[in-house]
């Protein structure tokens, strides 16, 4: 099974996974602007819309190497929804609490679309799978 860690390498810490949110969204807009480490204020669509959600890169920093791990980060300026990860924005969207990894068909589905732009063969494998674990299946033979 994909691990966390594996989606958010895959998809730029997480930031692929706020993108594809926001833009179910406001889809005819630029959703995010990513400068170095920080995409600035983002509309939020758990906020009336407003501009007010900061998503951006932070590091671990528990080695203090080159080699901490780094994910995507968001906090809302008016406190609307809790501080958390791309996963943490997941549930808020798909309304699904507990172990996304496990139990959420639209964040596989996501991550697998990532995974079949990086490697195009398996797109013609996405639209006849019947369930997300096949699809798992399809983008992670081994």
């Amino acid at each position: 099974m994909t691990t966390k860690e594996e989606i958010l390498n895959q998809s730029h810490y997480g930031l692929k996974i706020y993108s594809h949110i926001l833009r179910l969204y406001y889809s005819d807009e630029i959703v995010m602007r990513l400068t170095g480490r920080d995409c600035g204020l983002c509309r939020n669509p758990f906020n009336a819309n407003k501009e007010t959600l900061h998503i951006f890169i932070e590091k671990e920093n528990t080695l203090k190497t080159a080699m901490d791990k780094e994910f995507a980060r968001h906090q809302d300026r008016e406190k609307s929804i809790p501080p958390g990860d791309a996963f943490d924005f997941a549930e808020l969207h798909y309304k699904q609490k507990g172990d996304l990894l496990q139990n959420s068909k639209h964040l596989i589905s996501t991550i697998a679309l990532f995974q079949a732009s990086s490697h195009p063969e398996t797109i013609k494998h996405y639209s006849n799978i019947p369930d997300y674990c096949a699809l798992i299946l399809t983008i992670y033979p081994n």
